[in-house]
């Protein structure tokens, strides 16, 4: 890929962009799916079950990529 002079290489982008984010959203978003993830478990099989599982497992997956690209790698 060429940049222009005076243009930020993409990884440059990525780096600023990851910086702006906060920890503690990553350790909230995993806090929150473990909750979900308790309430689903404790809920009767069916599809609101099915569907509560899934909802604490996009939860989960965000926090753990938000984890990721956030600039500070402290586990909650």
């Amino acid at each position: 890929m060429v940049a222009g002079l005076g243009v930020p290489s993409p990884s440059a982008q990525a780096s600023s962009s990851s910086e702006s984010i906060p920890a503690s959203l990553a350790c909230e978003l995993s806090a929150r799916a473990i909750n979900a993830l308790d309430l689903a478990r404790k809920m009767p099989s069916g599809d609101k079950r099915t569907v509560a599982m899934r909802r604490a497992a996009i939860l989960g997956n965000a926090a753990e990529i938000l984890t990721y690209f956030s600039a500070a790698k402290d586990r909650c």
